[in-house]
């Protein structure tokens, strides 16, 4: 069994270098997903990580300390 996955971070000047987010991943299976299926699976997996990511920014819900995301308390994700 495989995995791919996505995660949400800040952006900055440098490519793919902001805090993260969030990551969350997904299970290939191997010779019997059609790479339609890992590819669908993959682009509702990055708007579900998308979405709570902006979600939990838009609630103040953490903060960006040290290039780091660090969760007010009460507000990690699970």
């Amino acid at each position: 069994m495989r995995v791919s996955g996505c995660t949400a971070h800040f952006v900055t000047a440098q490519l793919d270098q902001g805090p993260v987010i969030l990551q969350d991943v997904f299970h290939i299976r191997v010779g019997e997903d059609s790479l339609e299926e890992v590819k669908a699976r993959g682009v509702a997996l990055e708007g579900a990580v998308l979405s709570q990511a902006v979600q939990l920014f838009l609630n103040e819900q953490l903060v960006v300390k040290d290039n780091k995301v660090i969760f007010r308390p009460g507000h990690a994700p699970a």
